[in-house]
């Protein structure tokens, strides 16, 4: 659904038909007023598993990052730090 104001940037998203509804304002209409409101609560709400896994997430990119500041030393190369990151 790529239509609308992103609540952050306040950028516009330009709104795109898939090709089998091209010309159809009535869909066009339905995806706009209905679906594009309901996207948006459900990137808001999460579910008991989608807070396991986003904290899980945020556990293991922690555990990198902290790897990356114990290794680095005068001289390194930010491709370094970053193939520490990604092992």
């Amino acid at each position: 659904m790529l239509h609308g104001q992103n609540t952050d940037s306040q950028s516009w998203a330009k709104f795109t038909l898939p090709k089998e509804a091209e010309g159809c304002v009535e869909e066009e209409r339905w995806r706009k007023e209905l679906l594009l409101p309901t996207m948006r609560e459900a990137r808001v709400v999460k579910s008991a598993a989608e807070i396991d896994v986003l904290r899980y997430v945020a556990r293991i990119s922690s555990q990198g990052h902290v790897r990356v500041m114990q290794s680095v030393k005068p001289g390194m190369a930010e491709y370094q730090l970053e193939a520490t990151f990604q092992v």
